[in-house]
């Protein structure tokens, strides 16, 4: 998620100066947002309409953010789905992504962790694949794909890994693959039958 804060610095910086107050502006609204990863309940204002419309999405993308790292991931979903709806903000496209790591991330930090979470992400991850509008965070998004298919289908997460690990090529997800293996074949994360293992598998 921090990565994908980078690029607006640089926009900002290009666009209006590295000194100009647009730039101090997003520079101080982003203290504000990963303040929250500490302290919590720390968020920028929102801008005024007459602000530039470039730095005040760039704000409502800042304030959804803080809401993520101050733990309420309801609101942050709802708030990047509003985004990703926003036809003329530039995070249009990496809001729903952004959307389904709300939560994968409430799924993570109670110790009941509810599947039905993850089956809701699992979907949305799918048509965020599947829309080549999107194809610049596919990877990313591959990647949350496969921290949801190791929880849900450990089986087929495990030859998924494995094929992955045997091609002749490596994947760009390659340390994703073989985290995912080297787990499933020590044990089963969910208890189930433990998944079939192929010519490798039995050679190890």
């Amino acid at each position: 998620h921090r990565d994908l804060h980078s690029f607006p610095t640089r926009r900002s910086s290009d666009l209006f100066g590295a000194s100009s107050k647009e730039v101090k502006e997003w520079v101080a609204g982003q203290d504000m947002v990963f303040a929250n990863c500490e302290k919590g309940n720390t968020f920028p204002e929102p801008l005024p309409a007459a602000a530039n419309p470039l730095i005040r999405a760039d704000r409502e993308y800042q304030i959804a953010a803080a809401y993520f790292y101050s733990g309420d991931f309801e609101e942050a979903r709802r708030r990047f789905l509003r985004i990703a709806e926003t036809t003329s903000s530039p995070w249009r496209i990496v809001a729903p992504l952004v959307a389904v790591r709300c939560l994968i991330r409430e799924f993570t930090i109670p110790a009941d962790h509810d599947l039905a979470l993850l089956q809701r992400a699992e979907g949305e991850l799918d048509r965020f694949v599947g829309d080549p509008s999107r194809s610049e965070f596919h990877a990313s998004a591959r990647r949350l794909a496969s921290f949801v298919r190791y929880r849900l289908h450990p089986g087929e997460r495990f030859t998924e890994a494995e094929d992955a690990l045997m091609a002749p090529r490596l994947s760009a997800n390659f340390q994703e693959d073989f985290a995912d293996y080297s787990r499933l074949l020590r044990a089963n994360p969910t208890g189930t039958e433990p998944p079939v293992m192929g010519e490798m598998s039995q050679w190890i």
